[in-house]
């Protein structure tokens, strides 16, 4: 077990609030006090190490303020201590400070659900079934490699499979892959190019291998909206200032940041 030392929380959020003007942030994720000093927050993908202890994460913050007494399914072995709990405080230099602890919450959806498409259903219906005209689709890109920037199968109801298509050309999409996908094809104007898709992620990428802690970001991948519109996600550790700057100057709506700690009410 580790003797840790315990702040009262609302001491500690009375202290906080007269010392430091910074917002409030909060998520939920898995604490691990290796030592009374040396308290992480992890969040994203854990694993066990070989021998029995701790689990690791790829990513984590130091954290202060936590009573691990409160944690959610907590086990102490090897001298630490971990568990789950969702906490909010003030986040400087890397570190939070805990001014609230709770269970932990579900996780906030990334990324839209996509269920219906964004296109009339043909008449009749969609068509039921999954699509298998890959190698038409594969084959189009070939032909056309500037024509599709993003596709994604929506599903409007069981059973159904409607492969959505952002092209840059889409009566020409429509016109060759409309009878292999029929009935499961819907195809709308791409708002952008995919040189341009491929530049701002390939952009924001390198910050991130760059600047990873001046920005908090944790990753960049690909996506689609519930428009079938092409997205490049950023994920951080909080939305800073400077990071919607660097979005900001991006085209606009196709960068969306993905924070793990949140703006919460005070």
């Amino acid at each position: 077990m580790v003797n840790v030392q315990f702040v009262a929380l609302p001491a500690l959020a009375a202290a906080v609030a007269s010392a430091s003007s910074s917002p409030l942030v909060g998520g939920s994720g898995i604490v691990v006090a290796y030592s009374a000093r040396d308290v992480r927050f992890c969040n994203g993908p854990l694993t066990l190490a070989l021998r029995p202890g701790p689990p690791r994460c790829g990513s984590a913050i130091r954290v202060r303020g936590v009573d691990l007494s409160r944690l959610t399914d907590r086990a102490s072995r090897r001298g630490a201590t971990w568990g789950r709990a969702y906490l909010a405080g003030t986040f400087s230099g890397g570190t939070l400070t805990v001014v609230r602890q709770a269970p932990p919450k579900p996780a906030p959806r990334t990324g839209p659900a996509l269920r219906d498409p964004p296109c009339a259903a043909p008449r009749g219906g969609w068509a039921r079934g999954k699509p298998s005209a890959s190698r038409a689709l594969d084959a189009y890109r070939a032909r056309f490699p500037g024509d599709v920037v993003s596709a994604a199968t929506f599903r409007p109801a069981p059973h159904v499979a409607v492969l959505t298509i952002a092209s840059t050309e889409p009566a020409r999409t429509r016109a060759i892959l409309g009878r292999p996908y029929r009935g499961r094809l819907c195809v709308v104007r791409s708002r952008y190019r995919a040189t341009v898709v491929r530049r701002t992620k390939a952009s924001l990428t390198a910050l991130l291998r760059r600047s990873r802690s001046r920005y908090e970001m944790t990753g960049v991948g690909l996506t689609v909206s519930s428009r079938g519109q092409p997205r490049v996600l950023v994920e951080a550790l909080l939305e800073t200032p400077g990071l919607r700057r660097v979005v900001a100057s991006e085209p606009a709506g196709l960068v969306e940041i993905v924070p793990w700690l949140r703006a919460v009410r005070s």
